[in-house]
């Protein structure tokens, strides 16, 4: 869902810079920059960020009336956990395009309800919230900025699942895994208390250091609480629908599984029964157990096809991989 809204952002702003100023003008003023005109808007971009590149949501890049370039790196979050210290690395993508020459000033922001309060928003200096969008897209009439305003009211209005009752869900999952002795290892970052997803970084990484990461995620609901439907993805980072596709194409997928687009990348995806965080675990045990299962297979599946799937994805840089 964040994805959708920030691609309607984009298509707002990008289609119709003049209608929506209004809009515009919002996120520039937060930064201080009021009467700046906005010349760019990109969806999904990526950037330097110390030596390498990473991906903001959505880049805004403004004029002022001398000419300057000021630019607003915007991360866009409905409830979901600001992860890998995601507000840090804002910050200091901000500071590097602020080095760039031909950049005046360039500002992290984050885009959101008023009611996400996850642990990291401390760190963003600048905040715009969807409800003071909502309120300046009322006055336009365009099916665009209606259709905008409706999501943005619809997230904001989002209750939050209780972080208490999330790591009781999570922490009996745990349970189940050390019973079963599967070798799932969640990752490093992963805030239990704070996610409706889990992931499993460290359960299968690609030796090959140009090889991108490639994940078992449990997405046990989806972001804005709803509980259907459920997926466990086995997540190829950075990978198009279309290359992945293709690198699987006369490679037996397991039972139920498919290639599907997932955020800002793709996956193979098998989905089983939806948890319900405002229930007992005791209640759930089966549920719990058919998650538990497709990131079995999934595992499995990689570690048999997965240096057949890099070696098409990569060509000759993935000779050197083996999949643990």
């Amino acid at each position: 869902m964040e994805e959708d809204l920030s691609k309607l952002v984009v298509e707002l702003l990008g289609q119709k810079i003049d209608s929506a100023r209004t809009f515009s003008d919002v996120f520039a003023e937060e930064m201080g920059y009021a009467g700046a005109t906005l010349k760019e808007v990109k969806y999904s971009q990526r950037l330097p960020h110390g030596g390498d590149k990473s991906e903001v949501d959505i880049l805004l890049c403004y004029q002022l009336r001398g000419g300057e370039v000021v630019r607003a790196l915007v991360e866009n979050k409905i409830d979901c956990p600001l992860h890998d210290d995601q507000a840090t690395r804002y910050l200091e993508m901000a500071r590097e395009q602020s080095k760039q020459p031909n950049i005046h000033d360039c500002q992290a922001m984050l885009f959101s309800p008023r009611h996400y309060q996850k642990s990291g928003v401390e760190k963003f200096k600048h905040r715009v919230f969807y409800e003071e969008v909502v309120e300046l897209l009322a006055e336009f009439e365009d099916p665009l900025s209606r259709n905008l305003a409706k999501r943005l009211e619809i997230a904001a209005q989002a209750i939050p699942v209780p972080n208490r009752m999330v790591e009781v869900i999570w922490n009996y999952l745990k349970g189940r895994i050390a019973e079963k002795s599967l070798p799932l290892i969640l990752g490093d970052s992963q805030k239990t208390g704070e996610a409706l997803w889990l992931r499993f970084n460290r359960s299968i990484r690609p030796q090959n250091e140009d090889a991108r990461q490639v994940s078992l995620v449990y997405k046990a609901a989806n972001k804005t609480g709803q509980r259907d439907p459920g997926k466990v993805d086995l997540q190829f980072e950075g990978v198009s629908y279309e290359a992945l596709e293709r690198a699987v194409s006369g490679i037996a997928l397991p039972a139920g599984a498919v290639v599907r687009k997932a955020e800002k990348s793709s996956c193979i995806s098998i989905e089983v029964p939806c948890l319900d965080f405002e229930a007992a675990p005791e209640t759930q045990v089966d549920n719990m157990d058919a998650g538990l299962e497709a990131l079995e297979t999934l595992r499995k599946f990689y570690l048999r096809s997965g240096e057949s799937i890099y070696a098409r994805l990569l060509g000759p840089a993935a000779s050197n991989l083996s999949p643990q």
